[in-house]
């Protein structure tokens, strides 16, 4: 009971011995050792130490370790495989820690809940990616991509307008640029066709250019011409009679009465009166008396002469004269770094003769002219800088007082005078000390105004006052003038012009586009205008005449197209033109098409173009047959006839590269546009003319994407050809030349499928003013460090990241075998 009661004390893990002294004392079974006189710890060679791959017995007990590859786990028994096993078990990134591995993914992932695998991020879905157009979610990234006509800008975010117009040859003659696109125009006398060409009209071909005799077409333009006993008409088409006047026009505010007479060859007589309450001003005169006839060539003259201007007009409105005197004054400037001397004087002059201050209701200063002076001496006595101008001004003080002895005050005149250049846009100082009055005062009207006997009468309606020459001067064709004492004429709204040379001296908005219409006519081509008489027809405006229809054919009154002269019969379609020889509807001729219906002749193509087949219906039809691109020493541009318009049938066209020695070729296909029509459109790239040679490229189809390739041989032949049945807009590609020691650098370039992969870089290689600068680089890569960093505001980073590894790989390699 004694030792039971020992052994009971001693609390031990395992059994419990009595001495041979009588002791007690603790003891392990085997496979154990005693720690601590009492506690039993596992050895090794007990369950490997709970180790799961190796047991090492230490003072300390067993230490477990695991084989290689695996970590030990946080228990201290366990063993985790590493990344080196299997990527840890990680689809993308995996990371040793004390714990274990860790799974992690790159940007544009993100982890799974099972903690292994990585999902793609969709970016766009917040924010539109941040994007301004168009977000495009990727594997792992996304890009952003702009509308047709607009690049993305290095920010890779913006857009901006792609300015086609700044690439040489997008137009043949004028180019304007649009938001997002851009139109082509031409000279005047030649036509657009193609998209993109301008090819000169023979305007005598469409209905002979509206001329009533002969037509003569020249370079750029056309011109009517008359037989021997006419004359043309002023509106440049119509031919009269020699020995006939044309209908005298009725002035403003006049009344006209004519008359013949036999006995003077039937000279005609007008006699011209303004109405009660106006007053000429041509002259001091109570009528004018117009002849026209054999001894006047057919022209009116006037009797007595207009003075004061080239027409007969009246006006309503009269003040008394008031009067003037010359002054001069100086001001002072300083030319800034965009400024010249003449561009100062030119903007002065402008600004001045615009404005008219009053010192007060009876005073005004008038502008007319300046100088530019660079006296020394004059600087130094008005203690004046260097890099100022001194520029001398002359104007005409104007009063209108009760009384001929008062004048402007002269600190009136100073202070207005300062208005005038504060307001001129440009910083000047006025020289109050230099002001002089020259001469005597003379007689003057205010503006708007001329001196007509004692009293100064108002411009009429239609006309203006040119203060330069002190003249009333009839409104030019185009403007108009609608009220009286005006200095300028206003302009006609464009869309009020007619096509027919617009009147002049036109009185209001209406008078712009005062012609006759088509189907109707008259003397002079204005109004007013009485219509076509039956059996005749008019397709313009603004004509003297009508023209009669084919013999056996009649219209209505007023038909205002060849149409109605058929009648009943057989309208003839587009493409399509009435014969009057064969008296039927026949089709155009080969180089000529016609969009309308009911047509009496054909139009003839642009210079230069032709049609693929008869009976076409627009210039669309007309092509170039020419084949397009050149081919130099270092690059080139492969393009089909007509481009970017349709080519044409049957074309043939083959380019032949033959680079320097230790050069090779590297094309660029933007796109390719042929028709499906069982490999009718052929297009090829080769070594030679032999069909048995090295092909680079063929297709007989469409291609949309772009590509990049390096020819299979130093020399290549390009060769397209196209069938009779259907066309489609060709292609453009382009080609550049580098040194064959190159040629590693470029195939792993072009072979890369991150070249194609993002909208971002097809872009690029369809971008007519970045692809040259891009295959410049090509030719000279060595040049490609000084290219990027002068460049990087064109490319996206992406494009740069792309090559720039490549690069480096390759000139570092380079240097290390040298």
């Amino acid at each position: 009971m004694a030792a039971s009661a020992s052994c009971a004390t001693l609390r031990c893990d395992q059994h419990c011995l009595l001495s041979a002294g009588g002791g007690p004392s603790c003891g392990c079974r085997e496979g154990y050792v005693l720690v601590r006189a009492r506690h039993c710890q596992p050895t090794c060679a007990v369950g490997n130490g709970g180790c799961q791959h190796h047991c090492h017995q230490t003072t300390g007990g067993p230490a477990c370790t695991c084989h290689s590859q695996y970590l030990l786990a946080a228990d201290g028994q366990s063993c985790i495989p590493s990344c080196a096993i299997k990527n840890g078990g990680c689809e993308r990134r995996c990371h040793n820690t004390a714990t274990g591995v860790r799974c992690s993914c790159p940007k544009g992932f993100q982890l799974h809940n099972d903690q292994r695998t990585c999902l793609d991020v969709d970016e766009c879905a917040v924010n539109n990616g941040g994007c301004e157009h168009r977000c495009i979610n990727n594997w792992g990234s996304y890009e952003c991509v702009c509308p047709t006509g607009y690049k993305l800008q290095p920010d890779e975010r913006s857009c901006l307008d792609v300015n086609e117009c700044a690439v040489n040859n997008t137009c043949e003659h004028f180019c304007t640029n649009t938001l997002g696109s851009y139109y082509c125009s031409c000279d005047q006398g030649y036509q657009l066709f193609a998209g993109a060409h301008c090819g000169a009209i023979n305007e005598c071909s469409i209905n002979n250019g509206g001329c009533s005799q002969s037509c003569v077409n020249t370079e750029d333009s056309y011109y009517c011409q008359c037989k021997e006993g006419f004359r043309l008409h002023p509106n440049r088409k119509d031919c009269l009679p020699v020995d006939k006047c044309a209908p005298l026009r009725n002035p403003t505010k006049a009344e006209v009465s004519c008359y013949h007479l036999e006995d003077y060859s039937y000279e005609e007589r007008c006699t011209v009166r303004c109405r009660e309450g106006a007053t000429f001003i041509s002259g001091p005169h109570e009528y004018y008396v117009f002849t026209c006839g054999r001894h006047t060539a057919f022209t009116w003259t006037a009797q007595p002469d207009t003075l004061n201007t080239s027409f007969p007009s009246c006006s309503e409105l009269a003040v008394t004269p008031g009067y003037k005197r010359l002054a001069r004054l100086m001001v002072t400037t300083r030319l800034s770094d965009n400024n010249t001397v003449e561009s100062l004087l030119n903007g002065l002059t402008q600004a001045l003769r615009e404005k008219m201050n009053y010192c007060n209701d009876k005073c005004q200063l008038r502008f007319l002219s300046e100088k530019l002076t660079n006296s020394k001496k004059l600087k130094k006595r008005l203690h004046l800088a260097p890099d100022q101008q001194v520029v001398r001004t002359k104007f005409e003080v104007m009063t209108f007082p009760s009384s001929p002895h008062q004048t402007c005050g002269r600190r009136c005149l100073k202070r207005y005078a300062k208005r005038i250049f504060h307001n001129t846009g440009h910083q000047y100082q006025v020289l109050p000390k230099t002001y002089k009055a020259r001469g005597r005062m003379r007689e003057a009207c205010p503006d708007g105004f001329i001196h007509v006997g004692k009293k100064c009468v108002a411009c009429s309606l239609g006309s203006y006052h040119n203060i330069r020459k002190d003249k009333c001067v009839e409104c030019s064709a185009g403007t108009y003038q609608p009220d009286e004492a005006k200095t300028r004429c206003l302009s006609c709204p464009p869309d009020t012009l007619p096509q027919v040379p617009p009147k002049s001296g036109a009185r209001n908005l209406s008078e712009c586009a005062d012609s006759c219409p088509a189907g109707h006519w008259s003397a002079d081509g204005f109004s007013p205008c009485q219509p076509c008489p039956a059996g005749s027809f008019q397709e313009d405006r603004g004509r003297a005449g009508c023209t009669p229809c084919p013999l056996g054919l009649t219209s209505p009154p007023g038909a205002a197209s060849f149409s109605r002269c058929l009648g009943d019969r057989e309208v003839c379609h587009q493409g399509h033109y009435w014969n009057v020889s064969s008296k039927q509807c026949e089709r155009c001729a080969v180089g000529y098409y016609q969009h309308d219906v009911g047509a009496s002749s054909c139009i003839q193509c642009p210079a230069s173009s032709t049609t693929d087949h008869p009976a076409s219906t627009s210039v669309s039809a007309c092509k170039r047959h020419a084949c397009g691109g050149y081919v130099g020493d270092l690059s080139g541009v492969f393009e089909t006839p007509n481009y970017p318009g349709n080519y044409p049938d049957n074309a043939r066209c083959t380019w032949v590269v033959k680079p320097a020695k230790g050069r090779r070729v590297l094309v660029v296909v933007p796109e390719i546009r042929l028709s499906h029509d069982q490999c009718g459109d052929y297009l090829v790239l080769r070594k030679s003319k032999s069909p048995y040679s090295a092909v680079t490229f063929e297709t007989c189809s469409s291609v949309d994407r772009p590509m990049v390739f390096t020819s299979r041989s130093r020399r290549m032949w390009v060769h397209f050809r196209s069938d009779a049945n259907n066309t489609d807009r060709g292609f453009r590609i382009l080609f550049v030349t580098y040194n064959k020691e190159y040629h590693g650098l470029i195939k792993t370039i072009v072979r890369d499928n991150k070249l194609y992969s993002l909208h971002n870089h097809l872009a690029i290689l369809r971008d007519r003013e970045l692809l040259p600068r891009l295959l410049e680089v090509v030719a000279e890569p060595i040049k490609y460090y000084e290219y990027a960093r002068e460049k990087d505001k064109l490319f996206p980073s992406s494009f740069i990241k792309l090559l720039t590894p490549k690069v480096r790989r390759f000139f570092s390699y380079r240097r290390r075998r040298k």
